[in-house]
């Protein structure tokens, strides 16, 4: 059994959360900004990161790169702010395993992207 914590800026969204999940008390939701320290407090095994289209900045980018998880799920709604975060998280060894597109809103410039993340296996040095 596992337990899910999450974390959103929106007090309204939230309450939203906290009502929809109130019958699966594995699920936690905090309301505050996902910042550096928060993240270096987190014990992940799965994080799954949705942030507003300025996208996560490169000091979360990099508590996240930091983290002993074995997976990210970044959600994304602007390519450069994702492009720019994910550029941190391969500098410091994480792999793109699936990178999808998908067009919610027809006929207008938005793209939804959702890209998946693991731990880049490194092949020992043959000193």
């Amino acid at each position: 059994v596992g337990s899910v914590l999450a974390v959103e800026g929106s007090a309204r969204a939230c309450a939203d959360a906290a009502r929809n999940t109130d019958d699966q008390p594995w699920v936690r939701v905090r309301t505050a900004a996902v910042t550096p320290s928060l993240v270096r407090g987190l014990r992940a095994d799965v994080v799954v990161l949705d942030p507003p289209r300025a996208g996560a900045g490169l000091e979360v980018s990099a508590a996240l790169a930091a983290l002993p998880a074995r997976a990210i799920a970044y959600v994304s709604c602007d390519a450069a702010t994702c492009a720019r975060d994910l550029r941190v998280l391969r500098d410091a060894g994480w792999s793109i395993a699936s990178l999808r597109a998908f067009d919610l809103y027809p006929q207008t410039e938005h793209v939804e992207l959702v890209t998946v993340l693991t731990r880049s296996v490194r092949e020992p040095s043959s000193i």
